[in-house]
């Protein structure tokens, strides 16, 4: 092929892997020059995988960077939505909080569609002391009906919250619900 517009997109997606894993240095040039292709997102959410965290948080900014895929585009839009929330988390456990911050914020039109943003976001938002911010994603989660809510309860990224009675009374409420759901 003359091009990268020319390779198949699962082709490309495994070349990029292999870069980021064989020669990281050269993994930015290789991501500047990926066709602006969404069919591109949903293989490259998945090269993220198979990468040290550095590389794979990379590869999830191109994937933010593609045109997003339709909602009704199935796996490439799952990807999307799910790629939002682990490049969160990996901006937030490589310690860079304000990184996070933004991705927490791009991923706020996703969310509905994917829960976990939400807890991702309380996380980054925590760690930048945004405790009003943090607090409103937990919320989210639970109304959302995010299915590890119990887990951000003794999330330690969420420690910040603890002292906050406001944190507390979310899980009181949810707790509620359930048992009249039962």
């Amino acid at each position: 092929p003359e091009t990268m517009d020319d390779i198949d997109p699962e082709d490309l997606a495994e070349l990029t892997g292999s870069i980021a894993r064989h020669a990281p240095a050269s993994l930015g040039a290789v991501l500047d020059r990926l066709p602006q292709d969404a069919s591109l997102v949903a293989y490259l959410y998945n090269a993220s995988f198979s990468v040290e965290r550095p590389q794979g948080l990379a590869i999830l900014r191109k994937v933010l960077a593609l045109p997003p895929p339709a909602r009704d585009a199935g796996e490439g839009r799952t990807a999307l939505v799910m790629a939002w929330n682990n490049a969160c988390i990996h901006a937030h456990e490589l310690g860079d909080y304000r990184l996070a911050v933004e991705f927490a914020d791009g991923g706020q039109p996703y969310a509905a569609e994917n829960p976990y943003i939400y807890h991702s976001a309380a996380c980054a938002y925590a760690a930048t002391g945004q405790i009003d911010r943090a607090l409103e994603q937990v919320s989210r989660a639970i109304e959302h009906g995010y299915e590890h809510t119990e887990k951000m309860e003794t999330d330690n990224d969420l420690s910040p919250l603890q002292s906050d009675p406001r944190f507390g009374a979310l899980f009181v409420e949810w707790r509620g619900r359930r048992a009249d759901l039962n």
